[in-house]
């Protein structure tokens, strides 16, 4: 038994090698079995008709190659495989047949050119499947993880075949026809009865394989089993599940859309209005809010988009996605990848007015606050004079439209993150009101948004699938939440809402604690929660303390007055800010303040303006 694992578990080019090796020796044979069928005696005659057999050996090979016939898994070969081993047979025998015909070497050899190929098939067929029946019969002995797949559709029986070491008690489908059925010795179950099957077979697993799941029904199907100790995988595609290219462990799974349940109002046809036939330029295009807002911005058809990145990484990155959606969506916009940064006023305004852009978004900023609580004045510079630079060229440069990405953390700042983009808003308030400039300057303002870097979700998941601890700086942290597209499709709609300029906050929903999405996605991954009560549980979750200026909650509105919009999910809000020629002095003594190289003298100046609570 040990020397059947080991052999499994070879490098994957020698099985190949093998499995080439075995189908040459059943090409030979099933050669030996024709020609003696067709003499009624066992017959081999290799020296009266050498080519004929040796292209009958060999020649099957650039049929089998292109057909994938070795880069499926072996082990895992299913209905599937042989319809494409009959297809590459069908395709190779035909031209065996015509060989022969074209070499006409009699009437038994024509009868060969028939008898070969159905030979060589059944051959084929049997020794796949023998190796499936071999594995199945080894592995099954030691299958303990009791699971359900939900669809028995053509990725639903692949996964049946391919999730080798899982032992498949039954499928979930929706449709009536196929319910109380048997499938692969598999029964098929609704909806509505899984639940008690869950119970009584102790089902630990659910892998979804249905394609093309909407995010509502994928978020609906994780709240159906939010009560069921289960772990909920979605698989990829058939060609994946066949092809073997893909590995469980490596599965996400939750995406950012799992955990909110709404529905936001976009216009589409107002934004159409905003973005078509236009130049747009986005700072920090290859962030996680940028590379988005290129991607759903290339979707209205601008003429150009500029791209616009400190990191070559980054920009490279953002840069190939938006090559992949002009060959996918036929687009005929231009890409402008820039590397430069919003820190030099010089390189910046000759980018503005060499291509001129109609809308700039100005999304590039230093986030990470406790990176930040180390490096203030590289803060200072990029989220305030970085962002006083963008404001000064496009101004000069005769930009029509500014949208300005603010976050929650400038509301009574506690950190100087939050303070330098909230005097970013002080300074474009007091701009807006006392310049006489064509040039609208909007400010939007939304809280955390699922799947940046560095957000919960994936940190989670990867500290799950680590084996935990995961990790919650406090039992009562609370934060909101919003998906990227979520919040950039309304920073869109802000785009044609603002004629004025002014600050706008993004309807973030409800409030949730970390430490409840901690609790729910160790659940919903099959695993119980560690702690006092249960001892003998899987994954601990253990309290890190508060980061500096970390806060508790959240807030979006310091002390404005808020007004629904004629969007929903898009609220203006009137805050006080500081006037023109008082912000200007105090400008410069920031200014002298790093000149000097004291950071304290910088931080009193931040909190004089933006009332920093900073400890």
């Amino acid at each position: 038994m040990e020397a059947i694992y080991k052999i499994f578990n070879i490098s994957r080019i020698y099985k190949q090698l093998i499995v080439l090796t075995n189908d040459i020796i059943l090409s030979l044979l099933s050669l030996f079995l024709s020609f003696s069928l067709l003499y009624q005696k066992p017959y081999f005659p290799f020296f009266d008709y050498t080519l004929i057999i040796l292209i009958g050996i060999f020649s099957f090979i650039p049929f089998f190659i292109p057909f994938g016939l070795y880069k499926a898994i072996f082990r895992y070969s299913g209905i599937y495989s042989l319809v494409n081993t009959f297809a590459s047979i069908s395709f190779y025998g035909l031209i065996y047949f015509l060989i022969i015909i074209f070499a006409n070497t009699g009437e038994l050899n024509i009868s060969l050119g028939i008898l070969h190929p159905i030979i060589f098939f059944i051959f084929i067929a049997f020794s796949r499947i023998t190796v499936v029946l071999v594995v199945s019969a080894i592995t099954n002995r030691n299958k303990t993880i009791n699971s359900i797949i939900y669809g028995a559709g053509k990725t639903g029986i692949a996964a049946s075949i391919g999730l080798n070491d899982y032992n498949i008690l039954s499928y979930i489908d929706d449709d009536i026809n196929k319910q109380n059925k048997k499938i692969n010795g598999i029964k098929v179950l609704s909806f509505k009865d899984t639940f008690k099957f869950i119970d009584v077979k102790l089902v630990t697993n659910i892998f979804v394989c249905i394609s093309k799941l909407s995010e509502e029904k994928r978020r609906d199907l994780i709240l159906s089993f939010d009560k069921y100790n289960v772990s909920i995988k979605f698989l990829p595609n058939i060609d994946d599940l066949v092809k073997g290219n893909f590995e469980i462990d490596k599965l996400h799974s939750f995406q950012p859309s799992d955990f909110i349940n709404r529905k936001i109002q976009v216009t589409h046809s107002e934004i159409l209005k905003e973005l078509k036939d236009k130049i747009v330029l986005i700072t920090g295009a290859g962030g996680s809010i940028g590379s988005e807002l290129s991607l759903q911005i290339s979707e209205y058809n601008p003429s150009k988009i500029i791209l616009l990145e400190n990191n070559e990484y980054n920009l490279y990155n953002v840069e190939n996605l938006l090559i992949k959606g002009l060959e996918v969506n036929k687009n005929n916009y231009e890409i402008i990848p820039i590397l430069l940064s919003i820190t030099e006023f010089n390189d910046l305004d000759e980018c503005i007015n060499q291509y001129n852009p109609d809308l700039v978004f100005h999304v590039a900023a230093y986030k990470h606050v406790p990176l930040i609580e180390k490096n203030i004045f590289s803060a200072i510079y990029c989220n305030i004079f970085g962002s006083i630079n963008i404001i000064n060229a496009c101004e000069k440069n005769n930009v029509k439209k500014l949208v300005f990405i603010s976050t929650d953390k400038a509301v009574r700042p506690t950190n100087i993150m939050g303070a330098t983009k909230r005097f970013a808003e002080i300074y474009i308030q007091s701009y807006n009101k006392i310049k006489n400039s064509k040039m609208i300057i909007s400010i939007v303002r939304f809280g955390n948004v699922f799947g940046s870097r560095g957000s919960v979700v994936p940190l989670f998941n990867e500290q799950i699938k680590n084996g935990g601890p995961l990790t919650v700086t406090h039992p009562d942290v609370t934060r909101y939440f919003m998906s990227i597209p979520e919040a950039v499709s309304l920073v869109l709609e802000v785009t044609y809402l603002d004629n004025f300029g002014g600050i706008y906050l993004l309807n973030m929903g409800k409030p949730m604690k970390v430490l409840d999405l901690a609790k729910k996605m160790i659940k919903l991954s099959g695993y119980t929660e560690k702690n006092e009560f249960n001892l003998n549980g899987d994954i601990e979750i253990v309290f890190t303390g508060l980061r500096p200026g970390e806060k508790l909650f959240e807030e979006l509105m310091i002390n404005g007055k808020m007004e629904v919009t004629i969007n929903k999910d898009i609220f203006a809000v009137e805050e006080d800010f500081v006037e023109w020629s008082d912000l200007t002095k105090v400008i410069d003594n920031l200014n002298m303040s790093i000149a000097n190289n004291r950071i304290d003298d910088s931080v009193k100046i931040l909190g004089s303006i933006t009332n920093l609570n900073y400890k």
